[in-house]
C-alpha cells in the first residue's frame, strides 16, 4: 500500500515537472497525499522525510520552488529505485535459442508497411504483401513472426499466399516459429502451420501429428488426418476416422485413403461412392489414379445406366391415373432421379482417367437413343465434354461423328472437334451447310457457340495471345462471306482482324457501309468495325471516327477503361488527328475522361516525333 502511495506521488511530481515549478506551491493533489505520508512517517523515517520535502514544495515561492521540487523528485526517485520490485510474478523459464541465420539488413522503414499489412485487417494489403515478396522483403528476421501470424488472416488469398509461397522460401529456419505458434485447438491458421511443419519435418514430426489427431480442433484434426495418409502404418486409424460423426473429419479421411492407395483403402473409397457421402468421394477417387478403382466405378456406372434406361422406357408407357398408379409413378421418378444422381457422381469420379473402358462407357451413353432425353441432359453434356478432353485417339473422331445424330444435339461439340481434326477448308465445307438449313435452333446454337472459340476484339488487340490468334487463323476465309450474308458484324470483325491476309474489297465495302449506317461509338459493333478498318489502313476510317465523335456518339462514356474498345480505337488513330482529338477533349465531359483523351493525344504526338526521328535517321544513312 505504501509503495503505491509513492508511485502516486511520483506521478504528481512528474506532472509538476512538465507544468512548471511555479505551479507547485499550494498544489491541491500534493495536499491530498500529504496526510497519508505523515501517517506512514510515524513508523518509517523515510516517509517522514518525504512528507517534509512535500511541505517544503507546497510552501515554496517562485524563487526557490524549482530547487525544492527537484529535491523532492531526487529523493522520491532514489527511494523507488531501492524499494521497488522488478521481478515478474509468473514462473521464470530459460530462454530457448534457435539456429535461425536470417539477418536484419533491410532498413526498417522499408519493412514497416509490410509488417503493418501482415498484422492488420482491411483492404489494400494484398498489393503491399505481393510487392514485398517480389522485392525480397520477407527475407528478414523481423518479418518472420508476422509472416507466420498471417496464416490466421481472414482474407484467404493472403493466408494461402503466405502458406504456399512465402514460407517455402524460409526453408527449415521457419520451423521454430511454426512450433512456437502452433495450437492444437486452433483454427485454419493452425491447420496451415501443421501442414507446413509436415513439409519440413516429414516423418520426424509423427509424434506431433498423432497428438494433434487425438486432441486437436476439427480444423487441425482434418489437416493432420490428410497428413497421416502418407504413413502406411496409420491405415487402421484412418479407416476409423472415415466413420467419424463430423463431415469434415470423414472427408479428410477419404483424401487420406486416396493417398494411401492400398486395396483396403480403395475398397473403402468405392463403398463411400455408393453411400450418402458419394459427393465427397469424387475428388479422392480422381486423385488415386487407380485403374482398378476406376473399373469398379465403371461397373457401378453401367448398372446405373441400365436402371436409367429401364426407368425412361417405363415413363413412355401410358398407364391409368388411379391413386395406386400415381404412387407407383412417384416411386419410379425417385428411382430415376437416384440413378441419374449416381451416374453423375460416377462420371465426375472418372473425369481425367484415360482408358479404353472409360471411352467405351462414354460412347455407350451417347450412342443409345433411349438415353438422350431431357432427364439426362447434364449427363449427356458431361459425357461429351469428357470425350473432348480425352487424349484417347478415338475420342475426338467419335465427337465429330455426333454432328448429325440425336437431332444435332451435339453439333457445337462436333464443330470443336472438327477444328482439332480437319483442315480449315474441310471444316467450312462440312459445317457451312448447317447455316442454310431451316432449323433455327441449330443455327442459333452455332451462332451462340462460335463467339466462344473466336477471340473477341479486345483479346486480339493484346498481341501476346498467340494461341488465341492461332484459333482465328484456323478459319477458312469463306466464313467471312457467310457471316456477312447473315449480318453477323461481330464475327466478321473478329475474323477479319485476326486474319493475316488482306480481305477482299467486298469485305471492306461491307464494313464501311455498316459503319456509316450506325455511326455510334456507343455501339460495340461500330467500334469493332472502325478498329478493323484502321488496322487495314483504310483512308476513310479516321474521318469516320472523328465524325462519330462530333455527332455525339460517345455521350454515355465518362471514363475510358484501359482495355476497352474505345481506348484501343483512339490509340490507333494516325498522329495527324491529334489536334482534332485534342479539340474534342475540350467538350464538357468528366475531368477524368478529358485527362485520358489528352493522354492519348500526347501518345499520338509521340508517334509523330518517333516517325520524324526515324525519317531523319534514314536520310543520314
Amino acid at each position: 500500500m505504501s509503495i503505491d502511495l509513492l508511485f502516486d506521488l511520483n506521478r504528481e511530481v512528474r506532472r509538476l515537472f512538465i507544468a512548471g515549478s511555479g505551479m507547485a506551491a499550494g498544489d491541491f493533489n500534493l495536499k491530498k497525499i500529504l496526510p497519508q505520508l505523515h501517517k506512514f512517517g510515524e513508523s518509517a523515517a523515510v516517509f517522514k522525510r518525504i512528507a517534509q520535502a512535500v511541505e517544503e514544495v507546497l510552501e515554496s515561492n517562485r524563487e526557490d520552488g524549482a530547487v525544492k521540487l527537484l529535491d523532492l523528485g531526487t529523493l522520491l526517485t532514489s527511494v523507488l529505485h531501492t524499494q521497488g520490485k522488478t521481478e515478474p510474478q509468473t514462473e521464470r523459464h530459460a530462454i530457448a535459442g534457435t539456429q535461425i541465420q536470417i539477418g536484419t539488413n533491410i532498413p526498417y522503414r522499408k519493412l514497416q508497411p509490410l509488417i503493418e499489412a501482415l498484422n492488420t485487417k482491411g483492404s489494400g494489403r494484398w498489393e503491399v504483401i505481393h510487392q514485398a515478396h517480389e522485392e525480397g522483403l520477407f527475407n528478414d528476421f523481423r518479418v518472420m513472426f508476422s509472416a507466420v501470424d498471417a496464416l490466421d488472416d481472414g482474407y484467404s488469398e493472403i493466408a494461402d499466399f503466405i502458406h504456399n509461397q512465402v514460407l517455402l522460401a524460409y526453408g527449415p529456419e521457419i520451423l521454430p516459429v511454426l512450433h512456437q505458434q502452433f495450437r492444437q485447438q486452433g483454427g485454419k491458421g493452425d491447420a496451415r502451420r501443421l501442414e507446413h511443419i509436415y513439409r519440413l519435418q516429414q516423418e520426424e514430426g509423427l509424434d506431433l501429428y498423432l497428438a494433434a489427431a487425438g486432441e486437436g480442433s476439427v480444423e487441425v484434426r482434418a489437416a493432420v488426418i490428410k497428413i497421416l495418409g502418407h504413413f502406411a502404418d496409420q491405415e487402421s486409424f484412418i479407416l476409423e476416422q472415415a466413420d467419424d460423426k463430423k463431415k469434415e473429419i470423414r472427408e479428410a479421411a477419404y483424401h487420406a485413403l486416396s493417398t494411401l492407395g492400398t486395396e483396403q483403402a480403395l475398397d473403402r473409397l468405392f463403398a463411400v461412392l455408393k453411400s450418402k457421402d458419394r459427393e465427397m468421394a469424387v475428388e479422392p477417387i480422381r486423385r488415386s489414379s487407380s485403374f482398378r478403382l476406376a473399373n469398379q466405378v465403371i461397373a457401378h456406372a453401367d448398372a446405373a445406366f441400365e436402371r436409367i434406361l429401364v426407368s425412361l422406357a417405363q415413363k413412355k408407357t401410358k398407364v391409368t391415373e388411379n391413386e395406386a398408379d400415381k404412387e407407383k409413378k412417384k416411386e419410379k421418378n425417385k428411382e430415376l432421379e437416384k440413378a441419374v444422381e449416381e451416374l453423375h457422381v460416377d462420371l465426375q469420379s472418372l473425369d481425367g482417367f484415360e482408358s479404353e473402358e472409360v471411352y467405351t462407357l462414354l460412347t455407350n451413353l451417347l450412342s443409345t437413343p433411349g438415353f438422350v432425353s431431357q432427364h439426362t441432359y447434364w449427363l449427356q453434356n458431361m459425357a461429351v465434354n469428357m470425350l473432348q478432353n480425352m487424349q484417347y485417339s478415338e475420342a475426338l473422331p467419335f465427337v465429330l461423328d455426333l454432328q448429325d445424330k440425336h437431332k444435332k444435339a451435339f453439333i457445337c461439340n462436333s464443330l470443336w472437334a472438327a477444328f482439332k481434326l480437319l483442315s480449315p477448308a474441310d471444316v467450312y465445307e462440312r459445317f457451312a451447310p448447317e447455316f442454310e438449313e431451316r432449323s433455327r435452333k441449330t443455327v442459333k446454337e452455332l451462332l451462340d457457340y462460335i463467339p466462344r472459340i473466336i477471340p473477341n476484339m479486345v483479346r486480339q488487340l493484346n498481341a501476346d495471345l498467340e494461341e488465341e490468334q492461332q484459333w482465328t487463323q484456323n478459319w477458312d476465309a469463306r466464313w467471312i462471306d457467310l457471316f456477312m450474308k447473315m449480318n453477323q458484324d461481330d464475327l466478321v470483325c473478329r475474323l477479319v482482324y485476326g486474319t493475316a491476309t488482306r480481305p477482299s474489297s467486298t469485305v471492306i465495302t461491307y464494313l464501311i457501309h455498316k459503319c456509316k449506317n450506325q455511326l455510334d461509338l456507343s455501339n460495340d459493333n461500330t467500334a469493332q468495325m472502325l478498329i478493323t478498318l484502321l488496322k487495314l489502313g483504310h483512308e476513310e476510317a479516321p474521318d469516320l471516327v472523328m465524325e462519330a465523335l462530333e455527332n455525339g456518339g460517345i455521350k454515355r462514356y465518362y471514363y475510358l477503361y484501359s482495355n476497352s474498345l474505345l481506348f484501343h480505337l483512339f490509340h490507333m488513330l494516325p498522329y495527324t488527328y491529334a489536334d482534332q482529338l485534342e479539340h474534342f477533349a475540350q467538350s464538357p465531359k468528366g475531368e477524368r475522361f478529358k485527362e485520358q483523351l489528352l493522354e492519348i493525344v500526347e501518345n499520338l504526338r509521340a508517334k509523330q516525333a518517333e516517325g520524324t526521328v526515324e525519317a531523319q535517321k534514314g536520310m543520314s544513312v
